[in-house]
């Protein structure tokens, strides 16, 4: 009873952390804080599961992030104040990037190529991040809030229902049903939002938009979702633990909580780009 007291609260810390910062009137600044957290949590839960080198790749890490991080707090000031590039930044900028192109090849040539993997693993999830935060938090909020659903009817639907195994050998608990159970409960909920305007102060953005048109991005989101909480499964069960961390009491590391976020991220991002062409 208190393991599980413990894991529901450690839960809702997650949780509540994630929605209030995404509905507050500074939302990009709070999310850009919380999310760059979540970036080095990740990096240090990342050297440990490839047991990649600490300090060359914790410094790679800090470059990539000062890099995209300067452009996007850049981009930002510029549309609130009008800024015009100032040639000492455009200098900065570009001695970051040498940096992180050296640490690159300097990583190529020692054949550590688990290095070059994990950055991008992690930089690309955060980079879109960073993008979508400054031109709506919300959809940001409203992709954890699919991944949210999904997770929780996948695992009840698989848990009461579950007989066909989804990928045994990575992930035994895992099956079809409960895949199946997620997306349901997924384009349910996502219909009841969108037809009886639930949730609008938050979701504004479903109101304009055709229910038949948001399918296919749904379903998107979920297989990749699932793609990615079995790819960590996978980097797990290579480096032979349970949990990537132990910073959420109950749940693990935060790989483990955002695992599939950071596959699906990708896919809503190319779809708000290509199909409703947001940016």
């Amino acid at each position: 009873m208190n393991d599980l007291i413990i894991r529901s609260l450690s839960g809702i810390f997650y949780v509540g952390l994630i929605i209030l910062s995404l509905i507050s009137s500074d939302a990009w600044l709070w999310g850009f804080i919380l999310f760059s957290i979540f970036y080095f949590i990740q990096t240090d839960e990342l050297i440990r599961l490839l047991r990649l080198d600490k300090i060359s790749f914790f410094l790679m890490s800090v470059l990539f992030w000062l890099g995209i991080s300067t452009g996007i707090i850049y981009s930002v000031f510029t549309r609130s104040f009008q800024l015009q590039w100032s040639i000492e930044l455009v200098y900065f900028i570009a001695f970051v990037w040498i940096l992180f192109i050296i640490f690159m090849i300097f990583s190529i040539i020692r054949t550590n190529l688990s290095a070059i993997f994990a950055l991008f693993y992690l930089a690309i999830p955060f980079s879109l991040t960073l993008v979508i935060l400054m031109i709506e938090p919300l959809l940001i909020l409203f992709l954890f809030f699919i991944i949210w659903i999904y997770d929780t009817f996948a695992y009840l639907t698989g848990r009461f229902f579950g007989k066909h195994k989804l990928a045994p050998a990575i992930s035994p608990k895992k099956t079809w049903e409960g895949v199946a159970g997620g997306m349901l409960a997924v384009i349910i909920s996502v219909y009841l939002i969108w037809k009886y305007h639930l949730l609008t102060d938050y979701f504004y953005f479903l109101k304009d938009a055709e229910f038949s048109g948001l399918i296919p991005m749904l379903i998107l989101i979920i297989i990749l979702a699932t793609a990615g909480d079995l790819f960590e499964s996978f980097l797990k069960r290579r480096a032979g633990v349970k949990d990537s961390g132990n910073i959420m009491p109950g749940h693990g590391g935060l790989l483990d909580r955002l695992d599939s976020y950071m596959f699906a991220i990708t896919g809503f991002f190319f779809y708000l780009i290509f199909v409703f062409k947001l940016f």
